[in-house]
Protein backbone atom coordinates (compact mmCIF):
# COMPACT_ATOMS: atom_id res chain seq x y z
CA UNK A 1 0.00 0.00 0.00
CA UNK A 2 3.19 2.37 0.79
CA UNK A 3 4.42 1.64 -2.42
CA UNK A 4 0.74 2.74 -4.41
CA UNK A 5 0.65 5.64 -2.60
CA UNK A 6 3.86 7.06 -3.11
CA UNK A 7 3.76 5.99 -6.82
CA UNK A 8 0.84 8.12 -7.30
CA UNK A 9 1.98 11.86 -7.01
CA UNK A 10 4.57 10.65 -9.17
CA UNK A 11 2.33 10.12 -12.09
CA UNK A 12 0.31 13.12 -10.98
CA UNK A 13 3.84 15.15 -11.32
CA UNK A 14 3.85 16.74 -15.06
CA UNK A 15 7.18 15.68 -16.77
CA UNK A 16 8.89 18.56 -17.82
CA UNK A 17 10.23 17.06 -21.18
CA UNK A 18 7.02 16.41 -22.68
CA UNK A 19 5.35 19.21 -24.47
CA UNK A 20 1.42 19.52 -25.98
CA UNK A 21 0.58 19.29 -29.30
CA UNK A 22 -0.31 23.21 -29.34
CA UNK A 23 2.72 24.68 -27.97
CA UNK A 24 4.82 22.38 -30.16
CA UNK A 25 2.91 24.06 -32.59
CA UNK A 26 3.34 27.61 -31.62
CA UNK A 27 6.83 27.07 -31.03
CA UNK A 28 7.37 26.30 -34.38
CA UNK A 29 5.34 29.08 -36.27
CA UNK A 30 6.58 31.92 -34.21
CA UNK A 31 9.97 32.20 -36.62
CA UNK A 32 8.00 32.26 -39.97
CA UNK A 33 6.00 35.50 -38.68
CA UNK A 34 9.44 37.53 -38.74
CA UNK A 35 10.19 35.79 -42.32
CA UNK A 36 7.36 37.05 -43.32
CA UNK A 37 7.92 40.82 -41.97
CA UNK A 38 11.41 40.66 -44.15
CA UNK A 39 9.82 39.68 -47.33
CA UNK A 40 7.18 42.54 -46.79
CA UNK A 41 10.34 45.08 -46.41
CA UNK A 42 12.36 43.48 -49.16
CA UNK A 43 8.91 43.89 -51.24
CA UNK A 44 8.94 47.77 -50.71
CA UNK A 45 12.21 48.47 -51.01
CA UNK A 46 12.44 46.39 -54.67
CA UNK A 47 9.18 48.37 -55.42
CA UNK A 48 10.96 51.69 -54.94
CA UNK A 49 14.42 50.76 -56.59
CA UNK A 50 11.98 49.78 -59.42
CA UNK A 51 10.45 53.39 -59.32
CA UNK A 52 13.75 54.67 -59.20
CA UNK A 53 15.56 52.98 -62.19
CA UNK A 54 12.28 53.97 -63.85
CA UNK A 55 12.93 57.86 -63.11
CA UNK A 56 16.57 57.00 -64.16
CA UNK A 57 15.87 55.48 -67.18
CA UNK A 58 13.40 58.30 -68.42
CA UNK A 59 15.91 61.05 -67.45
CA UNK A 60 18.48 59.23 -69.69
CA UNK A 61 16.35 59.36 -72.16
CA UNK A 62 15.67 62.99 -71.78
CA UNK A 63 19.30 63.34 -71.38
CA UNK A 64 19.86 61.91 -74.15
CA UNK A 65 17.30 63.27 -76.30
CA UNK A 66 18.69 66.68 -75.12
CA UNK A 67 22.25 66.16 -76.43
CA UNK A 68 21.02 64.76 -79.84
CA UNK A 69 19.47 67.91 -80.02
CA UNK A 70 22.66 70.46 -79.29
CA UNK A 71 24.64 67.84 -81.85
CA UNK A 72 21.58 68.42 -84.65
CA UNK A 73 21.93 72.35 -83.79
CA UNK A 74 25.69 71.97 -83.52
CA UNK A 75 25.98 70.46 -86.96
CA UNK A 76 23.88 73.04 -88.39
CA UNK A 77 25.88 75.95 -87.14
CA UNK A 78 29.25 73.92 -88.38
CA UNK A 79 28.00 74.00 -91.67
CA UNK A 80 26.54 77.65 -91.88
CA UNK A 81 30.19 78.13 -91.08
CA UNK A 82 31.76 75.84 -93.59
CA UNK A 83 29.61 77.34 -96.38
CA UNK A 84 30.37 81.12 -95.46
CA UNK A 85 34.08 79.95 -95.26
CA UNK A 86 34.12 78.53 -98.45
CA UNK A 87 32.38 81.27 -100.34
CA UNK A 88 34.79 84.16 -98.66
CA UNK A 89 37.75 82.27 -99.70
CA UNK A 90 36.89 81.80 -103.30
CA UNK A 91 36.26 85.53 -103.29
CA UNK A 92 39.69 85.81 -101.85
CA UNK A 93 41.37 83.72 -104.09
CA UNK A 94 38.65 85.54 -107.64
CA UNK A 95 40.62 88.76 -106.34
CA UNK A 96 44.01 87.00 -106.26
CA UNK A 97 43.73 85.26 -109.36
CA UNK A 98 42.29 88.67 -111.42
CA UNK A 99 45.21 90.70 -109.58
CA UNK A 100 47.64 88.34 -111.26
CA UNK A 101 45.49 88.77 -115.02
CA UNK A 102 45.66 92.45 -114.46
CA UNK A 103 49.54 92.51 -113.77
CA UNK A 104 49.98 92.77 -109.81
CA UNK A 105 51.88 89.74 -109.72
CA UNK A 106 54.18 90.47 -106.57
CA UNK A 107 51.02 91.69 -104.34
CA UNK A 108 49.20 89.06 -105.78
CA UNK A 109 51.92 86.32 -104.63
CA UNK A 110 52.18 87.59 -101.15
CA UNK A 111 48.63 87.57 -100.68
CA UNK A 112 48.19 84.25 -102.04
CA UNK A 113 50.87 82.70 -100.32
CA UNK A 114 49.00 84.66 -96.78
CA UNK A 115 46.09 83.01 -97.61
CA UNK A 116 47.50 79.53 -98.38
CA UNK A 117 49.42 79.46 -95.00
CA UNK A 118 46.39 80.48 -92.89
CA UNK A 119 44.23 77.94 -94.36
CA UNK A 120 46.45 74.83 -94.45
CA UNK A 121 47.81 75.44 -90.50
CA UNK A 122 44.99 73.98 -87.85
CA UNK A 123 44.04 75.71 -85.06
CA UNK A 124 44.53 74.65 -81.51
CA UNK A 125 40.86 75.40 -80.46
CA UNK A 126 38.42 72.75 -79.60
CA UNK A 127 36.87 70.55 -81.93
CA UNK A 128 33.35 72.92 -81.40
CA UNK A 129 35.19 76.32 -82.56
CA UNK A 130 37.25 74.71 -85.43
CA UNK A 131 35.41 75.70 -88.26
CA UNK A 132 34.61 79.29 -86.31
CA UNK A 133 38.49 79.75 -85.79
CA UNK A 134 38.85 78.80 -89.48
CA UNK A 135 36.12 81.22 -89.92
CA UNK A 136 38.17 83.99 -88.31
CA UNK A 137 41.54 83.10 -89.43
CA UNK A 138 42.13 82.74 -85.84
CA UNK A 139 44.20 79.79 -83.32
CA UNK A 140 41.83 80.15 -81.19
CA UNK A 141 39.38 81.88 -79.29
CA UNK A 142 40.73 84.21 -77.03
CA UNK A 143 38.08 85.28 -74.66
CA UNK A 144 36.10 84.39 -71.70
CA UNK A 145 32.26 84.64 -71.14
CA UNK A 146 29.04 84.94 -73.68
CA UNK A 147 29.73 89.26 -73.81
CA UNK A 148 33.58 88.93 -74.49
CA UNK A 149 33.59 85.90 -76.96
CA UNK A 150 31.13 87.82 -79.61
CA UNK A 151 33.17 91.15 -79.16
CA UNK A 152 36.33 89.00 -79.87
CA UNK A 153 34.46 87.42 -82.84
CA UNK A 154 33.08 90.82 -84.27
CA UNK A 155 36.43 92.23 -84.56
CA UNK A 156 37.47 89.25 -85.89
CA UNK A 157 35.26 89.15 -88.67
CA UNK A 158 35.54 93.12 -89.25
CA UNK A 159 39.60 92.60 -89.17
CA UNK A 160 39.02 90.08 -92.46
CA UNK A 161 36.43 92.03 -94.10
CA UNK A 162 39.02 95.26 -93.91
CA UNK A 163 41.36 92.56 -95.50
CA UNK A 164 39.55 91.41 -98.25
CA UNK A 165 38.29 95.05 -98.88
CA UNK A 166 41.92 96.35 -99.16
CA UNK A 167 42.32 93.42 -101.79
CA UNK A 168 39.48 94.90 -103.77
CA UNK A 169 41.02 97.92 -103.94
CA UNK A 170 44.11 96.75 -104.99
CA UNK A 171 42.88 95.03 -107.72
CA UNK A 172 41.01 98.09 -108.65
CA UNK A 173 44.23 100.41 -108.67
CA UNK A 174 46.21 97.48 -110.83
CA UNK A 175 43.04 97.36 -113.62
CA UNK A 176 43.17 101.37 -113.41
CA UNK A 177 46.65 101.55 -113.75
CA UNK A 178 46.62 98.99 -116.88
CA UNK A 179 43.99 100.78 -118.34
CA UNK A 180 45.66 104.41 -118.46
CA UNK A 181 48.57 102.33 -119.94
CA UNK A 182 46.22 100.73 -122.73
CA UNK A 183 44.90 104.26 -123.59
CA UNK A 184 48.10 105.53 -123.93
CA UNK A 185 48.79 102.96 -126.32
CA UNK A 186 45.68 103.12 -128.26
CA UNK A 187 46.63 107.51 -128.19
CA UNK A 188 50.06 106.57 -130.05
CA UNK A 189 48.76 103.91 -132.53
CA UNK A 190 45.42 106.60 -133.78
CA UNK A 191 48.10 108.78 -134.57
CA UNK A 192 46.51 111.25 -132.14
CA UNK A 193 50.25 112.78 -131.47
CA UNK A 194 52.69 114.23 -133.16
CA UNK A 195 55.85 112.34 -135.04
CA UNK A 196 58.05 113.44 -131.85
CA UNK A 197 55.65 112.43 -129.46
CA UNK A 198 55.76 109.20 -131.01
CA UNK A 199 59.34 108.52 -130.94
CA UNK A 200 58.97 109.37 -127.34
CA UNK A 201 55.82 106.70 -127.25
CA UNK A 202 57.22 104.18 -128.55
CA UNK A 203 60.29 102.85 -126.78
CA UNK A 204 57.69 103.62 -123.21
CA UNK A 205 55.03 101.12 -125.09
CA UNK A 206 57.96 98.63 -125.77
CA UNK A 207 59.21 99.05 -122.30
CA UNK A 208 55.71 98.54 -120.80
CA UNK A 209 54.95 95.76 -123.09
CA UNK A 210 58.04 93.68 -121.61
CA UNK A 211 56.94 94.01 -118.28
CA UNK A 212 53.25 92.90 -118.86
CA UNK A 213 54.90 89.52 -120.77
CA UNK A 214 56.94 89.84 -117.41
CA UNK A 215 54.02 89.84 -115.22
CA UNK A 216 52.42 87.29 -117.40
CA UNK A 217 54.97 85.17 -117.03
CA UNK A 218 55.15 85.43 -113.35
CA UNK A 219 52.08 84.30 -112.82
CA UNK A 220 51.81 81.37 -115.06
CA UNK A 221 55.12 80.55 -113.48
CA UNK A 222 53.14 80.89 -109.56
CA UNK A 223 50.08 78.90 -110.81
CA UNK A 224 52.28 76.40 -111.70
CA UNK A 225 54.04 76.18 -108.84
CA UNK A 226 51.07 76.51 -106.47
CA UNK A 227 48.99 74.15 -109.13
CA UNK A 228 51.73 71.78 -107.74
CA UNK A 229 51.98 72.08 -104.13
CA UNK A 230 47.66 71.62 -104.60
CA UNK A 231 48.18 68.17 -106.17
CA UNK A 232 51.28 66.99 -104.12
CA UNK A 233 48.49 67.30 -100.89
CA UNK A 234 45.73 66.15 -102.65
CA UNK A 235 48.17 62.77 -103.29
CA UNK A 236 49.11 62.57 -99.45
CA UNK A 237 45.32 62.99 -98.83
CA UNK A 238 44.89 60.28 -100.92
CA UNK A 239 47.75 58.34 -99.60
CA UNK A 240 46.76 58.85 -96.14
CA UNK A 241 43.26 58.20 -97.04
CA UNK A 242 43.77 54.40 -98.34
CA UNK A 243 45.80 54.21 -95.73
CA UNK A 244 42.71 54.74 -92.82
CA UNK A 245 40.99 52.66 -95.13
CA UNK A 246 42.92 49.50 -95.13
CA UNK A 247 43.38 50.00 -91.06
CA UNK A 248 39.50 50.36 -90.42
CA UNK A 249 39.10 47.09 -93.07
CA UNK A 250 41.53 44.96 -90.89
CA UNK A 251 40.26 46.21 -87.41
CA UNK A 252 36.41 45.32 -88.44
CA UNK A 253 37.76 41.77 -89.91
CA UNK A 254 39.35 41.17 -86.39
CA UNK A 255 36.01 42.45 -84.62
CA UNK A 256 34.44 39.87 -86.81
CA UNK A 257 36.70 36.81 -86.28
CA UNK A 258 35.75 37.79 -82.68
Amino acid sequence: MENSDSDEPEKKRPHLNSLSPTMARSSTTSPPNNHSVDAAVLQYQNQRLLQQIDKQKHDLQDLEAKIKELKDKQGSYDEMLITVNQIWNQLVDDLILLGLCAGGSQNAVQILDGADYSRGSIPSCSAEEMFLCRLLQRDSIEANGNDEIAKYVEEALTLRHTSTRELLKLLEHTIYSHREKTESIVHTLDGKISSEGAIIQLPKIDDMMEREVKNLREAIDILHVKQKEYADVIRTYLSSQSTDQSEISRITGELDDK
